[in-house]
């Protein structure tokens, strides 16, 4: 048998640490490059409205952007089939 069933191409977590921060788990299981877009309501998170966002993925560690009002819009590309980690408010 064959089932067809229509699924997001990415999934997403949020969760927050012992510590205070607040970090994202995307994954995407698309087969070509998916474009996202966040919309970071920082004090929802309990966020400052200031802050570094980096990106963390199974190579490296990187800042994509900043929050830099209430509300931080982020764009960004999920690669085939990957999966990345954003924390928010780093130093």
């Amino acid at each position: 048998k064959v089932f067809d069933k229509k699924v997001p191409l990415a999934i997403g977590a949020a969760w927050r640490a012992p510590d205070g921060q607040v970090a994202l788990a995307l994954a995407s299981i698309g087969e070509a490059p998916l474009p996202v877009r966040l919309t970071i309501p920082a004090q929802e998170y309990g966020l400052s409205a200031s802050g570094k966002i980096v990106r963390r993925d199974h190579k490296s560690r990187k800042q994509i952007g900043a929050l830099t009002s209430p509300v931080t819009s982020l764009q960004c590309e999920l690669p085939p089939r990957g999966a990345w980690i954003l924390e928010f408010g780093t130093p």
